[in-house]
Formats: structure tokens, sequence, C-alpha cells
């Protein structure tokens, strides 16, 4: 998170500024309800990024949700323009969208899964149906994560997305419910780690003992050969099973 300090805000922060491998920043904004004057503070925040992170390309993406928005779309003055990529969630289909999705999971297709998150904040529904879109996810992605098929860290990230959309003690039990998951995978996975170290110590030691009786027995071998007890023929008829 990157906080303005230059010039003093008291309304907001900026949300998130990720970088990608060729160094160009993003800064990610998600704006439910948004109106005129967020778009000239989210030009504020970018000419601030501007100044820190100066010679680097920052691209503003803004996801908008809630109530559709009929505003301006960028910013014109006499010197410039701020004109960032809004991204207007308010005109997709949810529920279209989670049955094509679900319909990808099972065909084994997970490229999309992050879109999950933000299933939540599609549409222009009322909030009582939007609690039922939200709530209909998290059931979604709680089975997916019983079955090891979607990281934990997205359903959280659903769960702060679904804030002021889901009712918090609700919001809390899916998160007790995630959480008692993970204390449990993660008991599986130590129970796992321990089985498979006990199983390679009790091979590890099965085939110390072969190769110990193995040697053991040229040994003897070697004796016997030395006391001329054995010819040579004999030492190599019997030695050559045990090399």
């Amino acid at each position: 998170n990157f906080e303005p300090v230059t010039i003093r805000i008291d309304t907001g922060r900026i949300d998130l500024m990720l970088r990608d491998k060729a160094g160009t920043l993003y800064h990610l904004e998600e704006q439910r309800n948004m109106r005129l004057k967020d778009l000239h503070r989210f030009g504020i925040y970018h000419f601030q990024a501007a100044e820190k992170w100066m010679k680097t390309k920052i691209t503003d993406i803004i996801l908008m949700s809630g109530k559709p928005y009929n505003g301006e779309k960028s910013i014109k003055t006499g010197t410039g323009t701020y004109s960032p990529l809004i991204i207007d969630l308010t005109q997709k289909d949810g529920r279209k969208r989670l049955k094509e999705l679900k319909k990808e999971i099972s065909a084994g297709i997970y490229d999309n899964l992050i879109e999950l998150v933000f299933l939540p904040l599609y549409g222009k529904e009322k909030k009582e149906d939007r609690s039922k879109m939200a709530i209909e996810v998290l059931d979604y992605e709680i089975k997916l994560l019983k079955k090891d098929k979607l990281p934990d860290k997205l359903v959280i990230a659903t769960i702060i997305m679904s804030n002021k959309i889901v009712d918090k003690k609700l919001l809390k039990k899916f998160y007790e419910e995630v959480k008692n998951m993970l204390d449990i995978l993660e008991i599986a996975r130590e129970d796992g780690m321990k089985t498979g170290i006990q199983n390679g110590m009790e091979l590890g030691m099965q085939q110390g003992m072969e190769q110990g009786m193995e040697q053991g027995k040229i040994e003897t071998l070697d004796d016997l050969y030395r006391q001329g007890i054995l010819t040579l023929k004999q030492y190599n008829e019997m030695a050559e099973p045990l090399r």
C-alpha cells in the first residue's frame, strides 16, 4: 500500500500498486458507488505515484461496482488529461458468469479461478440479491477448497470483497470454517510428512540391514578364500550374486 503524504487526503488511500515483469506499474482501485470526486481523488493518487516512481509507466485501473456510474470517465484540463482504465462491473452478469466458471472448472480448466473473487461485485442487483450471490460464490469456493482445487487465499479474498454485502456475522462464520479447514489441512499435511518420514526410515533401515547382511557374507567369503578353504572359482561363483 502507498499512503499519500505530499498532499493530505482524508477520504481514503491508494488500494494497490502492482509491478509486472517489464517494470510497468499498475495502480488498482476498487470503488463502489463511484462519484466524480472519486475520479479526481484517484487522479491525485496517480500523480503522487508518478512523483515517487519517476520515469516509470503507470496505468490506473478502476474496478467500478455498486450503483452504475454515468459521470465523466476522464478529467480534462488545459494542461492535460487523466484517463484511467475503468472496468464497469455493474454491467456484468454475475450469475451467468458463475455458471460458466463452474462449467470450466468441472472440465478441469482453472485459468479463471481468480474471477470468483470479483463475482459478488458484478451486476446491478439489490443488496439482498447481491448478498445471496456472494454466499453462493463462497459456498462453491469452500467446496473447491475441500477438494484442494482452490487456493485458500482466494476464499479469504472473496470474504474481504463481500464486506458490506454479506452480514458480518455470516462472513465471520465463513472465515471460521475456512480457518478450521486450513488447520485440518495443515494437520493432514504434517501427518503425511511424518508418515512419509517414518516409512522412509523403515525402508532405509530394511535396505541397510539387507546391504549389511550381503556385505557380511562377502567378508566371510573373503576370509574363507584367504584361508584356502575356497578356491578362486568357488569364491567367484558364490560372491557374484552378492555384488
